[in-house]
C-alpha cells in the first residue's frame, strides 16, 4: 500500500473520513501531527485502496467515520474519538466523560447527529467540499461509467474480432494455429491522449 500512496505505512493504521463533507475534511486533517505521534494516519473514505483493504462496500464505508487498524480490523464511528481521546493526555478526561454510563449515550448521539447531517453542516458552515483538483465529481457514478463503457468495449471487440477471425478462416488467410499479435489504442480527448495496450490472442492450445 505504501507504493499506492506514496507515503509510508503507519505504525498502528489509519484514521478514514468523508472526503465529500467539508467540515471533515479540514478538521481530520489539522489533527494529522498528533495522529502521527499516535502511529496513525489520515485518509479520506473515498480513496481507492480503502475499499480494498476493508471489504466494505462505499456506501458502508460513508455511514461511519473509521479506524482501520494495522492488523486490518476496524473500529468505527464516536468508538474512534474514544480510541484517540484515551491516548491524548489533555484529551483523557472527555474519553472518561465519554464512557460515564448516561454521557457515553450523549456523547454517542452527539456523533451521530453530526454524521447523519455533515453535508448539511458544512453548508451551513460555509466549509463545502474541498477540491484539491479544481474540480469534483461523483465518485461511485464515474466508476459505474467507466466499467458500463469497459463492458461495451469489451462485447464488441470480441464481436468484431471473432468475425474477422471467422472470415480469415475462411479465405484460408489463416490455418487455426497462429497466435495473434494485439494491439489497442485506446483515447479520451482532452484528458487521456493515448492509451497502448498490447498482446496476443492463441486460435488453438499452445504447445
Amino acid at each position: 500500500m505504501s507504493t499506492r500512496l506514496g507515503v509510508g505505512q503507519p505504525a498502528n493504521g489509519w484514521v478514514l473520513y468523508d472526503g465529500a463533507c467539508g467540515v471533515c475534511s479540514r478538521w481530520v486533517p489539522r489533527w494529522g501531527p498528533l495522529l502521527a505521534r499516535l502511529g496513525l494516519a489520515a485518509a479520506p473514505l473515498q480513496s481507492s485502496w480503502v475499499e480494498e483493504r476493508t471489504g466494505l462496500s462505499r456506501d458502508v464505508l460513508l455511514t461511519d467515520l473509521r479506524l482501520l487498524h494495522s492488523d486490518g480490523s476496524i473500529t468505527s464511528g464516536a468508538e474512534v474519538y474514544r480510541y484517540v481521546m484515551r491516548r491524548v493526555w489533555w484529551a483523557y478526561p472527555l474519553y472518561l466523560l465519554s464512557v460515564i454510563p448516561g454521557l457515553r449515550g450523549v456523547f454517542d448521539w452527539a456523533y451521530r447527529t453530526f454524521a447523519q447531517h455533515r453535508m448539511r453542516i458544512s453548508a451551513s458552515c460555509g466549509v463545502p467540499q474541498e477540491s484539491p483538483k479544481g474540480g469534483s465529481m461523483d465518485e461511485e457514478v464515474f466508476n459505474l461509467e467507466v466499467r458500463k463503457f469497459l463492458k461495451r468495449f469489451g462485447v464488441t471487440a470480441q464481436r468484431e474480432i471473432e468475425k474477422a477471425v471467422d472470415a480469415a478462416l475462411q479465405r484460408r488467410s489463416l490455418t487455426g494455429n497462429e497466435v495473434l499479435k494485439v494491439d489497442a489504442t485506446l483515447t479520451i480527448p482532452g484528458v487521456l491522449p493515448q492509451l497502448h495496450i498490447d498482446g496476443e490472442i492463441a486460435l488453438s492450445a499452445r504447445p
